[in-house]
């Protein structure tokens, strides 16, 4: 059993011999110039290790470098990912922005459209759309003049109709309700009808009542409030005929103008302003 243990210790041994002779003979290569035969010998000897030690070192010293080189890139793609981070958080801000300007000049080109009309910018709150109503809430900056029954409307058209005014609360009954009703008059064809709300909780829409069947009706055509009663402005775009030939009644559907999903401005009409619609003369008798 000692045995087996010598031979280890007499290989270590004779390794470190080797080893330290390695060293002494780059030391002495590196004082002496002129070759001789003790060098000869000892170069011979220890030329395998000088390998070893040649080739281990590159391979350390590879090794670090890459080690490095990781360390860098990984720092570097930790700089690139916050980066990207960071730009996308700001296009999708500027996205954002980019979108409610767009809505604001929709507004602003509905407002220089109908200068007839008085009307107060409002920002929507809250959306409803239970099996007994839809109807969206509005946060206004001020109240003062604002009554129930008051129309309101965005870029795409009628909206619908306020009906409840509180210190907490503006509520307004879209035009998709069931307990809606608007007097209007198809475009080209210039039927005439009321839209009443279809109620359905999957989609908005109203469907053309009261329609007389000698009249006709185009798919596509625009439906326009009439004003008759004073209740709507006349000329507001409520929606577009939409015609389903499956259907055994002659039933005409109203597809709304407004994106009722995406609805997040509109406006208030508190009343008229006694001009035409394009601001350049007095209606009669308003003057």
């Amino acid at each position: 059993m000692r045995s087996d243990i010598q031979s280890p210790l007499r290989l270590y041994g004779v390794g470190f011999l080797l080893f330290f002779a390695s060293l002494a003979s780059i030391r002495f290569d590196s004082q002496q110039i002129e070759p001789n035969a003790l060098r000869v010998v000892v170069s011979a000897t220890t030329a395998p290790i000088h390998r070893v030690i040649t080739e281990y070192g590159q391979s350390f010293q590879n090794a670090a470098a890459s080690v490095v080189a990781t360390k860098a890139i990984q720092d570097e793609n930790r700089v690139l990912n916050a980066a990207l981070s960071k730009l996308g958080t700001e296009r999708a801000r500027f996205e954002r922005i980019e979108s409610e300007n767009a809505r604001l000049r929709d507004l602003l080109n509905l407002s220089n459209a109908r200068k007839d009309l008085r009307l107060r910018m409002a920002r929507v709150t809250r959306k409803a759309a239970s099996p007994y109503s839809r109807v969206i809430g509005l946060e206004l900056d001020k109240q003062d003049g604002v009554k129930v029954g008051m129309p309101v409307v965005a870029s795409g058209g009628l909206v619908g109709q306020v009906r409840l005014v509180s210190d907490s609360a503006i509520e307004v009954l879209l035009v998709t309700d069931m307990r809606s009703a608007v007097d209007v008059v198809l475009e080209q064809s210039r039927t005439r009808g009321i839209a009443v709300g279809s109620g359905d909780q999957r989609t908005y829409r109203a469907h053309l009542k009261y329609v007389d069947r000698s009249e006709s009706a185009s798919d596509g055509e625009k439906v326009l409030t009439t004003g008759d009663a004073d209740r709507f402005p006349p000329g507001l775009v409520l929606g577009t005929v939409r015609l389903d030939p499956r259907s055994p009644r002659r039933q005409i559907s109203v597809v709304p103008t407004v994106n009722f999903e995406t609805l997040d401005l509109v406006y208030l009409v508190l009343g008229t302003t006694g001009l035409t619609p394009d601001g350049r003369g007095y209606i009669q008798g308003e003057k």
